[in-house]
């Protein structure tokens, strides 16, 4: 498996660290667990930068068949996952400040 990782010094607080550290974390399991079953060579890119208002952008792309963007759910949405569900519930918890591209 190969991880291709760019970051940008950007300060975030503490429980906002945690939260986007748990987002990572289920994506990459997720990953790991469904988008790799018939790739050869498996790849996880996850990036961060900032916008031009100088808000941060989380950026995570595996080379998987794909899903359903899960940046755009909401956590009271019918029929998702748990993991998908726990996404959307920190992003929310997040509010504004900070930008997930899935």
């Amino acid at each position: 498996m190969n991880f291709i990782c760019h970051f940008t010094d950007h300060h975030v607080n503490a429980e906002d660290a945690m939260r986007l550290g748990l987002i990572v974390n289920e994506l990459v399991t997720n990953s790991i667990k469904h988008a790799f079953a018939h790739v050869n060579e498996p790849q996880i890119n996850i990036a961060t930068k900032l916008d031009n208002t100088g808000k941060l952008t989380l950026e995570y792309k595996d080379n998987g068949p794909g899903h359903k963007y899960v940046s755009n759910l909401s956590s009271d949405e019918a029929n998702t996952h748990l993991g998908t569900k726990l996404i959307a519930l920190l992003r929310e918890q997040m509010k504004d400040r900070y930008t997930l591209v899935c």
